[in-house]
């Protein structure tokens, strides 16, 4: 599921929103995985002067009661979106948001609700965040195998410096990067399946931007810049799903339901 956008009247009616979880339920999943733009927390209606750790908080403690639809039979795990506020634009002060507001959302979420950390099962980010809950760890991108699947969720958000990606800013950020690349050659999995809430963080369309910027490797003039903007990145992202078998990936983001496929990825 996505883009739930609990709290904001035009985009959810919280029955249907518990409508679609039930439906989901009663599909007898292994778990489930939300896709982001869940708690929204740069859409809080109160002076950013005054805005609280404590407010960001009962964003994400409001949420209990919907996913309890699904979480006695499913786990949860989340993937950020871009209304999620964990994304380093909202420090700088540009952004016109409060700067604690990236880390009091990836406080919300992990305290709230604990997502994957590497361990022998689980893989993701090792790095301590200075100020972060729970050990430091922000559990924001992580992958694990099971049965014969591969899932990989990835946080295009956290180190992304600038309001929107349609360009050559960062996305991914090297370390995670890296830790995707290696991830997705390891498995030997029949079936690899990689989430994020959108593949450049901002902007619309899948197929229609997957040959641009770090995931493709050209500007919208159709130059090759990948090298001059990414030197110390092997390959442009799409090139890596299709070196390493990646069947499908899935976003949400455009508020739609729509599958394309492009070089065999869905």
């Amino acid at each position: 599921i996505a883009d739930s956008h609990l709290f904001t009247v035009r985009h959810c009616l919280p029955a249907r929103y518990a409508l679609a979880l039930a439906n989901a339920r009663d599909d007898n999943p292994d778990f489930h995985i939300d896709l982001g733009d869940t708690f929204r927390t740069d859409t809080i209606v109160n002076p950013r002067a005054t805005l609280t750790y404590p407010l960001v908080v009962d964003r994400a403690i409001a949420h209990r009661p919907l996913f309890n639809v699904i979480t006695p039979d499913a786990p949860l795990f989340l993937v950020p979106g871009n209304h999620d506020s964990e994304y380093l634009y909202y420090t700088r002060a540009e952004s016109g948001q409060d700067p604690n507001l990236p880390l009091w959302s990836t406080n919300a979420r992990v305290s709230q609700y604990p997502n994957p950390v590497p361990d022998t099962f689980y893989s993701g980010d090792k790095t301590v965040y200075p100020g972060v809950v729970n050990g430091g760890l922000r559990q924001s991108y992580y992958a694990f195998t099971w049965g014969d699947a591969l899932f990989v969720a990835i946080d295009p958000y956290w180190n992304m410096p600038a309001q929107n990606a349609n360009n050559w800013v960062p996305v991914l950020g090297d370390a995670q990067y890296e830790w995707l690349k290696q991830t997705l050659r390891a498995s030997k999995s029949k079936y690899k399946f990689v989430f994020s809430h959108h593949l450049l963080g901002q902007g619309r369309g899948g197929v229609e931007v997957a040959s641009q910027y770090e995931w493709g490797g050209v500007d919208p003039r159709r130059v090759q810049t990948f090298a001059q903007a990414r030197p110390t990145w092997e390959k442009p992202i799409h090139q890596l799903f299709q070196e390493t078998g990646v069947n499908a990936f899935f976003q949400g983001h455009d508020h739609l339901y729509a599958r394309a496929v492009l070089d065999g990825i869905s």
